[in-house]
């Protein structure tokens, strides 16, 4: 029988994957387009907030999640060359 690593030893839970973005603090005034990091994920603010954790305000709130840490942002845009002859 082959067991899985699914932490039911009881060891301690594993971290959330690193993020880029400062993490989120409480006492903080974020404006909109702020970036912040909160348990393992990447929310953008869409307008001013101060002490409104993210991921408590649903679909509606002030933070929107923008992506898991761990997964490269995606680019902006593409740029193609393209050789001459």
């Amino acid at each position: 029988m082959i067991f899985g690593d699914d932490n039911g030893g009881g060891g301690p839970e594993p971290e959330p994957p690193a993020c880029e973005a400062p993490a989120w603090s409480s006492g903080t005034v974020y404006l909109g387009g702020d970036t912040v990091s909160h348990q393992g994920v990447e929310y953008r603010a869409r307008w001013w907030t101060q002490g409104e954790e993210p991921g408590t305000g649903g679909e509606w709130g002030v933070w929107q999640p923008v992506g898991d840490c761990d997964e490269p942002a995606a680019p902006a845009f593409t740029t193609m060359a393209f050789g001459s002859s």
